[in-house]
C-alpha cells in the first residue's frame, strides 16, 4: 500500500474504532488488512488476511440487490444496485474529488474508471449505476457512463427551472438534497423561489430524453423549509418531501410528509401528507436531518423521524404502544424509523421501530429493513421482529 500504513486508534467507552491514514483511495480499495494484538510482553499471531470490503460499510445487501445505508447524522457514500459501481468523496492535492469505481463481479477488484474535480457536497447515483448527479454551489452536474466512459453530460445552472416556478425561481444556493430514479432519466433537488433566500421552498425535477436534460415540475407544498428531506422511488412514478422541520433551536412549523405521484405527461399530483418528525439542522457543533428511502415501486416509504411530543402536536406523537417491536427506546422513542405503506391511492403507517441511533437501509423491493445491525421482514403486510 505504499505509504498508506498508518493505523490510527483510538477508544470511546467499551467501543473501538480506527482509520487509515496518508492514503489515497485508490490505494487503498482493493486492499487486505490482517491484525494482531501486542502489550509489554509482546505480540500474538496475524488473523487471516482479509477483504477491505467498502460496499458492506455503506450498504447492505437484501436479496433485491445492495440499498445505500442512511443515516441521520452524515451524507451517503452511492452504490449500484448490483455492487458493482461505487462512488466515493475524494481529493487531489488541495482540489476535491469524485472517484467512481467499478468491478465486473463481486469477487473481482475494483478499477478506478473516473475521477471528476468538483465540490459536490451531495451526490446521487442512479441504481443502475450510469448516471451521477453532483451538487455544486448554484449548479448540478450530471455525468453519465457510456461502456466503461464517463463524461459530462450536462450542467444544470441555478436559472434552468421549470417555466411554472413562480420568478425569482432558482436552485437552492446552499445545495440541498437531489435524487435519481433507477435509470437515471429523472432528477429531483431543492430550490427556491419567491421571497426564500438560502432556504430551499420547492423541489424541482428535471427530465432525460436521449442525452438532453430539461426542467419539469416544481413542487411547493407551502412552508418555509421544503425538501431537506427527500427520497424518488426507482421507477420514477413517486416523489417523498416535507414541508417544515423541527430545527436545532426548535423553531420550526410542523413537520409534514408529502407524498406525489407522477401520472402521465409528467404531472405530479399530491397523494398524501403524513405527520412526521422531520428533522433539520445543521451548526458548527453538530448536524441532524432526517433520511428519507422509497421502494422501487415507490410503494413502501420508510421515515428516520424523531419524536417530539412537548413540541409537536398530538398527531405527530410516538408512544411506546406505537412500537412495532420491542427494544432500546422503546418505552419512550425519540429517533425511530416510521414504515409507510400506499394501498391503493392511500397511504398508512405499518410500523414504527426504534433503536439507538444508526444506520439503516430499505430494500428495494420495501419488504426489508436493515436497522441497529438487525434485519426487520414484512410479509403479508406486517412487520415482524428479529
Amino acid at each position: 500500500m505504499g505509504e498508506a500504513q498508518g493505523l490510527s486508534f483510538y477508544s470511546t467507552t467499551q467501543r473501538q474504532f480506527g482509520y487509515l491514514n496518508l492514503a489515497r483511495l485508490p490505494d487503498f480499495i482493493n486492499a487486505t488488512f490482517r491484525l494482531r494484538a501486542c502489550n509489554t510482553d509482546g505480540c500474538g499471531a496475524f488473523t487471516a488476511a482479509k477483504a477491505l470490503d467498502i460496499p458492506k460499510s455503506i450498504s447492505h445487501e437484501f436479496p433485491s440487490g445492495r440499498a445505500p445505508l442512511k443515516s441521520s447524522a452524515s451524507n451517503f457514500d452511492p452504490i449500484s444496485q448490483d455492487g458493482l459501481t461505487l462512488v466515493l468523496r475524494g481529493a487531489s492535492g488541495s482540489t476535491s474529488t469524485l472517484l467512481v469505481f467499478a468491478r465486473t463481479a463481486i469477487d473481482q477488484p475494483w478499477q478506478q474508471q473516473a475521477e471528476f474535480p468538483t465540490r459536490a457536497s451531495r451526490i446521487a447515483l442512479s441504481s443502475d449505476g450510469t448516471t451521477l448527479a453532483g451538487a455544486e454551489d448554484d449548479k448540478i452536474q450530471i455525468y453519465h457512463r457510456g461502456g466503461a466512459t464517463w463524461g459530462l453530460q450536462a450542467t444544470i445552472t441555478s436559472t434552468q427551472t421549470p417555466a411554472a416556478c413562480p420568478q425569482p425561481c432558482q436552485l437552492a444556493s446552499v445545495p440541498g438534497k437531489l435524487a435519481l430514479s433507477a435509470n437515471g432519466n429523472l432528477l429531483a433537488v431543492t430550490g427556491i423561489y419567491g421571497a426564500a433566500t438560502n432556504t430551499p421552498n420547492a423541489v424541482f425535477t428535471y427530465v432525460r430524453t436521449g442525452t438532453t436534460w430539461a426542467p419539469q415540475s416544481h413542487l411547493a407544498p407551502g412552508g418555509s423549509v421544503v425538501g431537506t428531506a427527500l427520497a424518488l422511488s426507482g421507477d420514477g412514478s413517486t416523489l417523498a418531501l416535507n414541508s417544515g422541520a423541527i430545527t436545532r433551536s426548535e423553531s420550526f412549523a410542523p413537520p409534514y410528509l408529502h407524498v406525489y405521484a407522477q401520472s402521465g405527461g409528467g404531472t405530479w399530483s399530491e397523494q398524501a401528507r403524513l405527520p412526521v418528525g422531520i428533522v433539520n439542522f445543521l451548526d458548527i457543533a453538530a448536524s441532524r436531518y432526517s433520511a428519507l428511502a422509497l421502494s422501487n415501486d415507490g410503494a413502501t416509504l420508510a421515515v428516520e423521524a424523531l419524536n417530539a411530543p412537548n413540541s409537536l402536536p398530538a398527531e405527530f406523537h410516538i408512544t411506546g404502544a406505537d412500537l412495532t417491536c420491542a427494544g432500546t427506546g422503546s418505552a419512550a422513542p425519540g429517533w425511530h424509523i416510521a414504515l409507510f405503506a400506499r394501498e391503493g391511492a392511500t397511504w398508512r403507517r405499518q410500523a414504527v421501530i426504534a433503536r439507538d441511533a444508526a444506520s439503516w437501509a430499505l430494500a428495494n423491493d420495501g419488504n426489508a429493513l436493515f436497522f441497529g445491525g438487525e434485519l426487520f421482514n414484512r410479509r403479508s403486510g406486517a412487520w415482524t421482529c428479529p
